[in-house]
Order: C-alpha cells, then sequence, then structure tokens
C-alpha cells in the first residue's frame, strides 16, 4: 500500500499559498475551456463628437415644407383720372357764345379762350366751336355762405326748335347789391317726383341795389328724352348763392350808358339797340373788360330773352364805344321793356 503524496514546504509542510496558485491555474483552464465555445459580438463604443453649433433650446428639429403651388394675388390697378376731353358744338340759329357757355354749363372766358379765333359778336350758322370741360368749383371745397336775400321770379321754360327747354328767371332786391348770383333750377313732369337740377347763373358779376338780374338755364333735348318723367313741364328756381357786395373799391370801375336807342320790330318780339359805353374820366384805372346786359320783359314781368355784349376794346378814363345788338323774345311774346346793365373791371 502507497503512501499519500506529502508536499513538503519551506515549513516542511503544505504550503497554502501554492495551494491557492493552483487552484487559481486550474479555474483559469476551466474558463478558457468554456469561453471557446461561445462566440460573443464585439463591443463598439459610440465615437463623441463635440457639436460646433448647440442647438436652439425651442426649435428641437427644423422641417423644410415643400413648395406649394400658390395662386396669382390680384394686383390692384389705379383708376385713372378722368381727362377733360373737349366737345364740339354746331352754331344754331340765333345762338349767341354766352347761350352756348350757358348750356354746357362752362363760362364765357373759358370758351373764348377756347376759341381765340372766333369773334363773339359773330357766329355763323353751322360753324364748329370747342366746348372746353367745365372747370372745377371751390364749392367742394370751401363753404357756400349763407345767400342774401334776393326775389325770384317763376322760370319761364321755351322749348326752343331743337327739342330743348331754355328755363329764364329774374332775381331782384331794391335794397341790397350782391355778387355772384346763382340759382338752381328745378324741372319737374307727370309720372314722376323726381327732377332735373340745372345751376342759372348770373351773365354779370355784380348787381346793384334796384336792379332786375337775368338769369338762364338750359336744358338740352337728351336730357328730357333721359328724364324719368313726361311733358307738360313745370319748374321752380331756389337762390343758392348771392355774396355781399363788399369791398368793391378798385374792383369794379364807373361805367355810363350814353345815347341809348331801342328799336322794336313791328310784331314786338324782337328789338334792335344802339348807344355807347364811356369809362368815367374820373375812373381810377383803364377798363380792360366791359360788358352791357340787355334784357327783354313781357306784360307780367317775365323775362322774355337777354344778351350780353363785350366791348371789343378796353377804354382808358373818358374813353367811349359804340354797340349795337339785336335780340328776340324766345316765346314770341311782344316785349313790354328792355333793361340795360353795365359792368367794367381792371
Amino acid at each position: 500500500m502507497k503512501s499519500p503524496l506529502i508536499l513538503h514546504g519551506t515549513g516542511g509542510c503544505y504550503n497554502s499559498s501554492m495551494q491557492r496558485l493552483i487552484k487559481g491555474l486550474l479555474l483559469g483552464l476551466i474558463l478558457l475551456i468554456t469561453t471557446a465555445c461561445v462566440q460573443r459580438a464585439p463591443l463598439v463604443l459610440p465615437t463623441l463628437v463635440k457639436p460646433s453649433v448647440l442647438p436652439s433650446r425651442t426649435a428641437v428639429a427644423t422641417l423644410t415644407p415643400q413648395p406649394m403651388a400658390t395662386q396669382p394675388q390680384a394686383t390692384l390697378t389705379a383708376v385713372p383720372t378722368a381727362t377733360p376731353t373737349p366737345r364740339l358744338h354746331t352754331v344754331a340759329l340765333s345762338e349767341t357764345l354766352l347761350t352756348i357757355a350757358w348750356r354746357y354749363g362752362v363760362t364765357l372766358d373759358a370758351l373764348q379762350s377756347a376759341n381765340p379765333e372766333i369773334d363773339p359778336n359773330i357766329l355763323i350758322v353751322g360753324q364748329q366751336i370747342i366746348i372746353p370741360a367745365p372747370a372745377p368749383t371751390e364749392s367742394a371745397v370751401n363753404p357756400t355762405p349763407t345767400p342774401l336775400a334776393l326775389t325770384l321770379t317763376p322760370p319761364n321754360c321755351i322749348a326752343d326748335a331743337g327739342g330743348g327747354l331754355w328755363c329764364l328767371l329774374s332775381a331782384a332786391n331794391p335794397q341790397t347789391g350782391s355778387e355772384n348770383i346763382a340759382a338752381e333750377v328745378r324741372l319737374f313732369g307727370s309720372g314722376s317726383s323726381e327732377s332735373l337740377n340745372r345751376l342759372a347763373t348770373a351773365p354779370l358779376n355784380r348787381y346793384l341795389a334796384g336792379e332786375t338780374m337775368p338769369l338762364a338755364v338750359y336744358f338740352t333735348s337728351q336730357e328730357l328724352k333721359d328724364a324719368p318723367f313726361l311733358p307738360p313741364y313745370q319748374a321752380e328756381a331756389v337762390l343758392v348763392q348771392a355774396l355781399p357786395l363788399a369791398n368793391t373799391q378798385g374792383r369794379y370801375l364807373p361805367l355810363v350808358l350814353e345815347n341809348q336807342q331801342t328799336d322794336l320790330t313791328p310784331d314786338g318780339t324782337g328789338a334792335q339797340v344802339n348807344g355807347e359805353l364811356v369809362l368815367d374820366a374820373a375812373s381810377p384805372a383803364p377798363a380792360s373788360r366791359i360788358w352791357l346786359v340787355v334784357a327783354l320783359y313781357g306784360d307780367r314781368g317775365q323775362l322774355l330773352g337777354f344778351r350780353r355784349w363785350e366791348s371789343p376794346q378796353p377804354l382808358n378814363p373818358g374813353e367811349r364805344v359804340s354797340f349795337h345788338l339785336e335780340l328776340y323774345s324766345l316765346d314770341n311774346t311782344p316785349i313790354k321793356s328792355v333793361v340795360f346793365l353795365t359792368e367794367a373791371v381792371p
């Protein structure tokens, strides 16, 4: 019988450290054998890259939208301003520049400026005259003052051969003079309460106390055809403007009427007037514009017609100019009286 193996160390007995070494070698050998039978996936560590720009706290992600088809935006085109376009008027029998100016609502000065080659005292039937566009009035900007109290006669409306309608009236105040008289004539008919309204202006700027100032307005045949009513017509007049006659020193010059003569036609419906206008020798300045208005009235005081004449030449103090006019009653009513009005300005 064999005796057991006894390991002797330095101390002649079993060394514990040696024992631990042998156990460790045996354990490592077991592990090596075990891992040789199992394949492990390699461990990949993430690569840490320090960002150069830190993202915003609120913008976690930015989405780039895809382009969308858009509808074309409407473009606002400025409405063009209406350009005043001159019109042409063909002179009819017995028309004057003054009546044509009233018909189209323009001033006589504007009409003459648009037709400098035309003699205002000699119009030829069939002649064409340029009608300028009416100038804008200041009434839309400056409020019109309360007009002075003037008495208006009822409009005397008379149809002409062309199918139009003249409405004539007069303004009077024996106590007070005024300037720039204007009245609105309202024309009514049957079948409607609506009216056609047109402004009637005086042929002179100045009205003296005690005078009777004629006014007129014309409704064209087309306006009457387009009106919402039918004849018979009725008209009324409302005073729109009559400014106080003040600070006239130097604005109006003293003009004297001399040697006037009136000859009526045999039937009393027409008149020829002649005379002279003299600028007073004491006038403070020459007169650059001289106007004469001759008005015809019937036996009831109704205005039958009138005409304005303008001197073809200026006048120095003490000088005179002759005039000759032919007038007629628009409705062939006999003439009862003839009235002369004058005006001169520097």
